[in-house]
C-alpha cells in the first residue's frame, strides 16, 4: 500500500492540476486501487463542513474522456458516537480560548483511546 501527498489547496495553480490529473490517471490505466476521503473536516464547534467533490471529479472526467471504461467507487460511512475533544469544545463556546496543542497532548491520546477501546470490548460483550 502506497501514498501520495495532495496540497489541501491548489486553487489556480493549473500545472498542479494537471499533473495531478495525469497521475490518477495513470493510476486508474493501471488498474490501483485507490482510497480517498470527501468528506468535509469538523469545525471547532462539531459541525461537519461540506464535502471536497475535487478529487471524485477527476474520476468522473477520468470515465467520461474514456480514460478507463469501469470505475468501481464503494461509499463507506464512518464516523464516532464519541468526539475526544467534546470537553474543549464546550469550554471553548462557553469562555476558554482554544488551547495549543502541545507534545504531551499528543502522547496523552493513548489514554483516552485505550479508555474508548476498554468501552467498545465491554458494550459488545467481549470478556
Amino acid at each position: 500500500m502506497r501514498a501520495f501527498f495532495i496540497r489541501r489547496s491548489f486553487r489556480g495553480d493549473h500545472l498542479y492540476s494537471e499533473c495531478l490529473r495525469a497521475y490518477i490517471e495513470y493510476l486508474l490505466k493501471g488498474r490501483f486501487n485507490q482510497e480517498f476521503f470527501i468528506e468535509g473536516t469538523r469545525s471547532r464547534t462539531g459541525k461537519l463542513n461540506y464535502p471536497k467533490f475535487g478529487m471524485l471529479r477527476y474520476y468522473i472526467e477520468a470515465i467520461l474522456r474514456d480514460v478507463v471504461e469501469d470505475l468501481y467507487i464503494s461509499p463507506i460511512s464512518i464516523f464516532y458516537d464519541t468526539v475526544a475533544e467534546s470537553k474543549s469544545y464546550s469550554l471553548e463556546q462557553k469562555v476558554a480560548k482554544k488551547k495549543k496543542e502541545s507534545l504531551t497532548d499528543f502522547l496523552n491520546v493513548q489514554k483516552v483511546l485505550r479508555k474508548d477501546l476498554a468501552a467498545l470490548i465491554w458494550n459488545l460483550g467481549v470478556r
